[in-house]
């Protein structure tokens, strides 16, 4: 059984219904809550989890000095890039990502935040890929609660999905970032959205039940594939596709 490093940034931005999604998966999970949990613990030993899954949180890529911890997580994700571990971000795990690997994240994006279901167009890279392949059969709109976004991507850093205005679904080496969440029940989308004055609460919570099996479908599939990729082992994979 694979077991998968869950590395949660806030109390309140939990692993939410992809816990479920990875133990059908057959995962065997460790949360380190990073606020509470050194993350150097990790860092110190020589053996890294067979997967990484970085979770979303409110403070933004660069905010190294609220959330102290943020310097050793990005050394951990690229420890497991260069490891070939397979790596999960969502969100804020997508933007730490980048930023670990050489890219750049805007705070407070210029193009504008984006709320509630996004539709996605897949690029053709996803048809090749381990992860994206997966995806883009069936995953047409995704659920976002973002205004920073990825707005540079490092060398060899290759876009799989994107929406309108940022890079949706990016794959840096083994580890794939994602800017929507698909951890999100619809409890935790209310929540969030309640507290955010410039949306509709009830339109966005229409739009996540209107497409709530098709959000749970994204989920499971990239539970799915982390855990298969940390049964596989190391994966190279290039620019055109997997090797």
């Amino acid at each position: 059984m694979s077991t998968v490093l869950v590395v949660q940034n806030e109390e309140d931005v939990p692993l939410g219904r992809m816990e479920g999604f990875l133990a059908d998966a057959g995962a065997s999970l460790r949360i380190l809550e990073a606020w509470r949990e050194p993350l150097d613990t990790v860092l110190v030993t020589s053996e890294l989890p067979d997967a990484l899954l970085v979770l979303g949180g409110r403070m933004n890529a660069y905010s190294d000095q609220d959330a102290p911890w943020l310097p050793d997580l990005r050394s951990l994700i690229t420890r497991c890039i260069d490891a070939d571990v397979p790596v999960l971000g969502i969100c804020l795990g997508l933007q730490l990502m980048a930023v670990a690997t050489g890219g750049a994240v805007e705070v407070g994006a210029r193009p504008g935040p984006e709320y509630g279901v996004t539709p996605l167009t897949w690029t053709d890279a996803a048809r090749v890929d381990p992860c994206g392949s997966r995806l883009a059969v069936s995953t047409a709109v995704v659920f976002e609660d973002h205004a920073d976004a990825v707005t540079a991507l490092p060398e060899g850093a290759v876009v799989l999905a994107r929406s309108a205005r940022y890079p949706q679904v990016v794959r840096f080496g083994s580890a794939v970032g994602v800017q929507f969440h698909p951890e999100l029940t619809r409890a935790i989308a209310e929540e969030y959205q309640s507290h955010n004055e410039t949306t509709d609460t009830a339109e966005i919570l229409a739009g996540f039940d209107a497409h709530d099996a098709a959000l749970a479908a994204t989920g499971r599939a990239l539970a799915q594939w982390l855990v298969t990729a940390a049964e596989l082992g190391p994966v190279q994979v290039v620019a055109n596709g997997p090797t």
